[in-house]
């Protein structure tokens, strides 16, 4: 039997300011990519249609509530820029899309995609920087010796889970760098976060889906710190100068817990518990 060409395209690789399923974008109209693979040889797209909703019901409808691009007639397929309703912080938005081929046969709709926007202005962060002043000097035998490193101060706050929860992300950043964890779990695979950037002018977040890591009742969340390139050895000459940007660790975290009917948020405050001494007693970028 002759397989039906429409069958032999497929619509792959959907991706959102050039990741798959990103978490807390920041930009309020995202770009959009997908490839078109088929077993045609020249196969081409010469239109396209992208469908945008804010939860994974309508977009299964073929719905899109937030953005219905109508059939555009064009072969671009890369960094499509969003043109929908206004995105909000801390909103889910799933996408899909279909193509016309080059014979102006239309294509089944692509998998599901979906994005979700991070905290998008100062004012969106409830949480405040927290931490420890560092020791510049300590006595040692009537002696006043200066510190050059010090351990990895850990900090941990304990918090309630009222019922089950239905999704939960954490947005966290550090001056410094910072490894967490919720319930003795460790969240992200990413090391040294919140990685590298110009502290003169930016400190960069990440955002994690965390609902696995949390439970009905008692929940503890624990950060380590350490001095990266915030604190760590940085920049021209020789020795390298320490504390380049500047001298004080701090951290920063806002974990927003959703429920069917309900939603509260816990931050970093005055109300989380902070070790100075922790069992890594250096550590360096």
């Amino acid at each position: 039997m002759k397989e039906d060409m429409i069958n032999m395209i497929k619509i792959d690789e959907l991706k959102c300011e050039y990741l798959e399923n990103p978490l807390g974008i920041d930009v309020k109209s995202p770009r959009l990519s997908w490839i078109l693979k088929s077993k045609i040889k020249g196969q081409k797209q010469t239109a396209y249609r992208i469908l945008a909703a804010s939860n994974i019901g309508l977009i299964n409808q073929d719905h899109g509530d937030l953005w219905d691009s109508g059939k555009i007639d064009s072969n671009e397929s890369v960094n499509i820029p969003y043109n929908g309703v206004a995105l909000k912080k801390c909103m889910e938005v799933y996408w899909k899309v279909k193509i016309w081929d080059m014979n102006h046969k239309e294509s089944e709709w692509s998998e599901n995609a979906y994005w979700t926007m991070g905290l998008l202005s100062d004012s969106d962060w409830q949480a405040n920087w927290i931490g420890l002043p560092r020791k510049r000097r300590i006595r040692l035998r009537n002696k006043s010796i200066k510190v050059h490193h010090e351990p990895c101060p850990l900090l941990r706050k304990q918090f309630h889970v009222k019922q089950k929860i239905k999704k939960a992300f954490l947005y966290i950043s550090a001056l410094g760098e910072y490894i967490v964890y919720l319930n003795g779990q460790r969240v992200g695979k990413q090391q040294l976060a919140p990685e590298w950037t110009d502290y003169y002018t930016r400190v960069q977040y990440q955002t994690y889906d965390v609902a696995k890591h949390l439970k009905k009742g008692d929940n503890v969340i624990g950060v380590t710190l350490a001095d990266g390139w915030f604190m760590g050895n940085l920049g021209p000459g020789n020795p390298l100068k320490h504390t380049f940007y500047g001298r004080n660790r701090r951290l920063i975290a806002q974990l927003h817990i959703y429920y069917d009917n309900d939603a509260e948020v816990v931050i970093t405050n005055e109300s989380w518990k902070i070790l100075s001494d922790g069992p890594i007693q250096m550590a360096d970028h």
